[in-house]
């Protein structure tokens, strides 16, 4: 995520309001998949299995979890949640 640029730009996507730093943060995200997916399958297969690389699907999924839970947060935040949906 580091060498391609990826969390460099999730990054600076906290310096835009919530709910446009989210949306952002989720084209970044969608724009990314396809240059990750072979990556994210052996990492996804090795959790499966046991392996090795678990450690590192889980890893990387749980940073994801965290980026876009505290972009959420920042929405509700702001007020821009309904009632009980965070």
């Amino acid at each position: 995520d580091v060498r391609s640029g990826f969390a460099g730009r999730a990054a600076e996507a906290r310096s835009l309001p919530p709910v446009a730093a989210l949306e952002r943060l989720l084209r970044l995200w969608f724009a990314y998949l396809p240059e990750i997916l072979p990556v994210a399958r052996a990492l996804e297969a090795a959790a499966i299995n046991g392996d090795e690389g678990g450690l590192a699907w889980r890893d990387r999924m749980g940073d994801l979890r965290e980026l876009f839970a505290a972009a959420v947060d920042r929405v509700a935040g702001d007020g821009r949640l309904a009632a009980g949906r965070k």
